[in-house]
């Protein structure tokens, strides 16, 4: 005797294993209804909010990043202005810090303007190396004409 699960299980076209009702739980949700005004539903589409999200959150951090690194080189220039070496700004700047609080943002601070310094050095890097490649290692020649000598 066959058992059900030794072969292939034909089905109608038109069957569904599972319900309808319960294909938007296996399908991410696609749409939640937020509202309804009148005839029409104000939905949430699930994949675009979490794009959405983390636009909002790299968006953030390079808003922190890029504050943090004008907020240091301003602080420098001021203290050059005021007489200051770097080392003397430093200085200056920290013994004005009261709290461990205080200092400890401090230090978050420049470690995002570290990040930021360092993104921006990649950035101008890859923008040399790009501007490089374009002018000394052009793209190839994929007319054939190469094959067909070589032939």
């Amino acid at each position: 005797m066959d058992h059900p699960y030794e072969n292939t299980m034909l089905l109608p076209a038109n069957y569904a294993v599972i319900p309808e009702d319960e294909m938007t739980y296996l399908g991410g949700g696609e749409e939640i209804i937020l509202a309804r005004i009148g005839n029409t539903y104000l939905t949430l589409d699930t994949e675009q909010a979490a794009q959405f999200c983390m636009n909002v959150v790299v968006n953030f951090g390079y808003l922190l990043t890029n504050a943090s690194f004008n907020y240091i080189s301003n602080l420098y220039q001021s203290g050059k202005t005021n007489g200051l070496s770097l080392a003397g700004t430093i200085y200056h700047t920290w013994g004005k810090l009261a709290t461990p609080a205080s200092k400890a943002a401090a230090i978050g601070v420049v470690g995002l303007a570290g990040i930021s310094a360092g993104l921006k050095a990649y950035s101008i890097y890859n923008s040399l190396k790009n501007i490089y490649d374009d002018i000394f290692n052009p793209m190839p020649d994929f007319s054939g004409a190469e094959t067909a000598a070589a032939a």
